[in-house]
């Protein structure tokens, strides 16, 4: 891969395939929700593009809350985590602890693993405030069928997708962010060095 789009789209896959209905999903329609989810996180960043993520926060009184507790819950580690209230103020609660942990492992500064999860928490930020959350503007996928009755449900990963997107595009990375927790999980030996050239691969078997 030497586009950054396409290392963008592989990332995204790799998103997309940790979904619980990805198994679902026809496998002509898998880049489709990719490219759709991706253009939606790019289209919500034009619209916040003036200003830089502590601004949105303070414009939309969206509270900071960092938290002295290390993030690991039931053997999961959150780095950030958004409290949303329509009626009272949203909070997002920053894990300083993991904040660091992925900015020293993944090589990346401090301050710039912070804006991540900022930007990422305020996007799911725009979806609640705005009823459009990005899995249920997509199409679901039917997860039941019985002769004339379907069970449909939404690829709740999509969102996530959508919100790398509108990362990407608020800090101008050079790609979707979610690269620094697959450079995370390989520096510790949780994934192999070769992680991203076998996903690849993959995204080219499976969508290409």
């Amino acid at each position: 891969m030497t586009r950054i789009e396409d290392l963008d789209q592989v990332l995204a896959f790799g998103e997309i395939s940790e979904d619980l209905l990805f198994h679902k999903i026809e496998k002509y329609k898998v880049k489709d929700y990719i490219l759709k989810s991706l253009e939606i996180g790019y289209e919500v960043a034009d619209l916040y593009s003036v200003h830089d993520i502590f601004e949105l926060y303070k414009i939309n009184e969206i509270d900071i809350e960092y938290s002295q507790n290390n993030g690991n819950f039931y053997n999961v580690n959150f780095r950030a985590q958004f409290e949303w209230d329509k009626h009272n103020k949203s909070k997002v609660i920053i894990y300083k602890d993991s904040i660091k942990e992925l900015a020293n492992i993944s090589g990346i500064s401090e301050e710039l693993s912070l804006k991540i999860h900022l930007c990422h928490e305020f996007f799911h930020y725009h979806e609640l405030s705005n009823n459009t959350v990005v899995s249920e503007v997509l199409d679901p996928v039917v997860t039941v069928k019985f002769m004339n009755f379907k069970r449909k449900a939404n690829i709740s990963r999509c969102s996530e997708i959508a919100a790398h997107g509108f990362t990407k595009k608020i800090l101008k990375l050079d790609c979707l962010p979610n690269f620094y927790d697959y450079k995370y999980l390989m520096n510790i030996g949780k994934i192999k060095d070769t992680y991203l050239d076998e996903l690849a691969d993959m995204y080219k078997n499976y969508c290409m």
